[in-house]
């Protein structure tokens, strides 16, 4: 709890210690310790309880899969300076650790920190208590720690899906659950934020989205799920333009989706990339994709009629010549018959709908 923000909302409510302990269900010191920001992994349950009491339950979200945001409710939370966003940014991507000083102060200074930057962290930390209001960013000895739960920070969320979805003893079950993680995300990780474009935990944050990826693809392939799995990995392609499994896995939901000459078209349009990006040719993963899209398409290939086109209603003239090959193909001997019918072009050299084999000339 953000220093003494819970005890105003109580003293604001008229209610003692003793009182709001009782109504919420929780201890005295469960309370107390909540009033001075004593509560730990306790947090999230007794804040529950004493917010219903108090009706302050509006809930506060960080969101960090996409650009960052800061929500009480369905209202948008000013974050306010750059270096206060990106001190947020970064204690999220890293929730219930302890974000050390050093790694700040590298973040928002790099090499040249101001002399006073132990203090603007303090006030940063202190405007973002403020903001973040429910939410506890706790001081340590060498850092800040945000706490936060799956309801509070959407990157929480998803890693909570994901391991729902790892655990699952069925596929529909699991495809479920990586879907759900998956719709959480709203672009790159702090998008926007070019202070975090090559950061470590940033770069390790988008790597966990790329594996939940391509393990849902794998499960909706198997499922059938061919649209499901191409919409997916049609984002995750475009974020990673070079990678291989990815594209692979594209061109299977492609094909299963009726899709083979877009398949296709993508194998041939990432074997001209990595050659001229990398000077490598298509690996296994992306060929075997390819020799499984062909053999689809041969055997879903059109079957086309094999049969002559069909009569001409009013079809005149040509009786001598037309007896002629009846009587050439009722004839009773075993010798092949050929017959040659010669004429400009034009004059009704074919007779429509009837199976006669012979020799046109002319």
């Amino acid at each position: 709890m953000a220093d003494n923000w819970l005890r105003e909302r109580r003293i604001g409510a008229g209610l003692t210690q003793s009182e709001l302990a009782e109504r919420a269900g929780v201890s005295l010191r469960a309370l107390r310790n909540a009033e001075v920001g004593g509560v730990r992994r306790s947090r999230s349950e007794t804040t529950r309880r004493l917010l219903a009491v108090l009706g302050a339950d509006e809930a506060v979200r960080i969101g960090v899969l996409g650009p960052l945001t800061l929500r009480a409710g369905d209202a948008a939370v000013e974050l306010g300076a750059a270096k206060q966003r990106w001190l947020l940014g970064l204690l999220a991507l890293q929730p219930n650790q302890v974000v050390r000083r050093a790694e700040i102060v590298e973040l928002i200074w790099g090499d040249d920190p101001p002399a006073t930057w132990a203090n603007l962290v303090h006030t940063y930390v202190a405007r973002l208590r403020k903001a973040l209001g429910r939410q506890e960013i706790v001081t340590t000895g060498g850092g800040y720690r945000l706490e936060a739960d799956e309801e509070q920070l959407d990157l929480l969320r998803f890693d909570a899906e994901v391991a729902r979805g790892a655990a699952a003893e069925d596929p529909v079950a699991a495809e479920r659950h990586y879907r759900a993680a998956l719709a959480v995300w709203r672009g790159p990780v702090l998008a926007g934020e070019d202070r975090f474009r090559q950061h470590p935990v940033c770069r390790a944050v988008a790597g966990r989205r790329l594996a939940a990826v391509l393990t849902y693809a794998d499960i909706a392939l198997g499922l059938e799920k061919y649209d499901e799995a191409a919409e997916q990995l049609r984002t995750m392609t475009a974020e990673e333009p070079l990678h291989e499994g990815a594209h692979a896995r594209l061109m299977l939901a492609l094909a299963g989706a009726g899709q083979q000459v877009t398949a296709l078209r993508l194998f041939d349009d990432m074997r001209r990339r990595l050659a001229t990006e990398l000077g490598i040719e298509p690996g296994a993963e992306l060929r075997e994709a390819q020799l499984r899209v062909l053999r689809r398409s041969v055997r879903s290939g059109p079957n086309r009629p094999a049969q002559l086109p069909g009569d001409v209603a009013g079809f005149t003239g040509r009786a001598e010549q037309l007896a002629e090959l009846d009587r050439l193909l009722l004839d009773d001997g075993q010798a092949a018959r050929i017959a040659v019918i010669s004429g400009t072009a034009g004059v009704g050299k074919p007779r429509p709908g009837k199976p006669h084999t012979f020799t046109q000339l002319g």
